[in-house]
């Protein structure tokens, strides 16, 4: 059975070579973002807030 596959598909994986320790055969793809702040202090309160929120789980 012939299955063709997405060029999404072959755009993510394209001339990937399986890591020779692991044999992943995928690519890892991670899911990040970026944030502004509008100070020093903005960021840090924002931190503190996500640490608390955390501890209380």
């Amino acid at each position: 059975m012939t299955k063709d596959i997405d060029i999404n598909t072959k755009l993510v994986h394209a001339g990937h070579v399986p890591d020779k320790e692991t044999l992943s055969r995928a690519v890892p793809l991670y899911s990040t973002t970026s944030y502004v702040f509008w100070s020093t202090r903005h960021a840090d309160d924002l931190i503190d807030d996500i640490k608390q929120a955390l501890e209380r789980k």
